[in-house]
């Protein structure tokens, strides 16, 4: 029969469990699944476990941030550290400080923070009396009041105080999604003044940022008890294990060769160790190979490139396409100049320098011009500028998207890891 759909390669995929293992398009949630972090896991345990103190968790998109809060509160949760129930609120752009929390009064308090108003409604009662006989009755106006609780969190205080006696730690993922300063503030300042009431509640924060500032909304009372810590990219190794045990708990043996190219591209990102793991394992198992060798990579970084997120792919498109050959070319060029960078920030001496070893000389007016039309702050094009001749990619995580596309068109096997050229 002819699997024009390809239900039959889901059927095999699904049979091995391959998207149990490799989640590039979902956070870790299950402890036996999670590779590599101890020391922060350790650090955040530690940090929620100490009284009058809560915890901050920041960092750049794609290091793993969301899969290291889900275990260690999963750690915490089944250990009985932290007494009380886990609750878990993952942000949007639409949450405010007032929707963040009302799932947490409910949760902790089964009630919302009294706030009464009243409402005056009027009727006519029918007296039942009968004027000459006549069976019609008399009505009076009558005026009746009734009392409603409504849902209203908007106070950090009045919070505060109806949790200062709760057991229990809300994860709130996403932070930096909410758009208004004022909602950051709020979280803070329910945060001191949980700290204050020595209050066994616990607020563990995640979100993307530079700085930890940036989530408290620069709050400055909340620093003495709101733990920090920058997670930053994996370690070579951490990267190499998520890629290699992954490919074990499925019996897939993998070539030293392809483990490292894999870690190379992958740049600390476990996002992208599990993209391609992912694609790694589908070509494996629908292929019914038991070793991945670099043909097989080549293949599965393919079909990793047309999965990696939307963003990268416009903004790499935007800069490639849709202009002349020779620029096209001194563009793809650059990228991989700056792509090849040991240091998230590149200059034009280190770009015009690398530009000579790929046999394509541009002077630095020529590179600096290039960079200038793809540079903004607001995130809508690859690079970002530092300081004069000092440039970034505006998403780090581009760098690994350009190893993928250099890896895809170097397509002999003999090829050694980009990065070593």
């Amino acid at each position: 029969m002819n699997d024009e759909y390809g239900i039959g390669r889901e059927f095999l995929i699904k049979e091995a469990g391959i998207r149990n293992i490799f989640t590039p398009n979902k956070p870790i949630d299950a402890i036996e699944l999670f590779f590599g972090r101890k020391d922060i896991v350790k650090s955040v345990i530690e940090g929620l476990n100490t009284p009058g103190q809560h915890l901050l968790l920041y960092g750049d998109r794609g290091v793993g941030k969301s899969s290291l809060a889900n275990v260690t509160a999963k750690i915490l949760d089944q250990s009985g550290l932290i007494e009380g129930k886990l609750s878990v609120k993952r942000c949007s752009s639409s949450d405010t400080f007032s929707t963040i929390l009302e799932q947490l009064l409910k949760e902790y308090c089964g009630e919302a923070l009294p706030s009464e108003s009243t409402v005056t409604t009027k009727g006519k009662e029918n007296l039942g009396v009968k004027v000459l006989g006549i069976g019609a009755g008399i009505e009076n106006e009558i005026t009746s009041s009734q009392k409603y609780t409504h849902q209203s969190v908007d106070s950090p205080s009045k919070l505060a105080s109806v949790l200062k006696n709760k057991s229990g730690l809300i994860l709130i993922d996403e932070f930096d999604t909410l758009s208004n300063s004022d909602d950051k503030k709020k979280v803070s300042e329910l945060i001191k003044l949980l700290s204050d009431y020595n209050s066994p509640f616990k607020i563990f924060i995640v979100g993307i940022a530079k700085s930890g500032t940036d989530l408290t909304a620069g709050h400055p009372s909340v620093k003495r008890c709101l733990k920090e810590i920058k997670l930053d990219r994996m370690s070579d190794p951490e990267i190499k294990t998520i890629f290699v045990s992954g490919m074990k708990k499925l019996n897939i043996d993998v070539s030293d060769q392809v483990s490292e190219i894999v870690v190379d591209i992958s740049n600390g990102y476990p996002h992208f160790a599990h993209l391609i793991g992912l694609k790694c394992a589908e070509e494996a198992v629908t292929s019914h190979v038991s070793k991945i060798i670099k043909e097989t990579l080549i293949v599965s970084l393919d079909k990793a490139v047309k999965d990696a997120e939307g963003t990268m792919k416009r903004l790499y498109d935007n800069a490639t396409q849709n202009t002349s050959a020779t620029k096209s070319r001194n563009i793809k060029s650059i990228l991989k100049a700056c792509s090849a960078s040991a240091h998230d920030d590149f200059c034009l001496d280190d770009i015009t320098s690398r530009l000579k070893d790929y046999n394509n000389e541009l002077s630095n007016s020529t590179v600096s011009n290039y960079l200038r039309e793809f540079t903004d702050t607001n995130g809508e094009s690859i690079f970002c500028r530092i300081t004069r001749g000092v440039y970034r990619f505006n998403d780090p995580r581009m760098l690994s998207y350009i190893k993928i596309k250099e890896n895809i068109q170097e397509r002999t096997p003999e090829k050694i890891p980009y990065g070593q050229i």
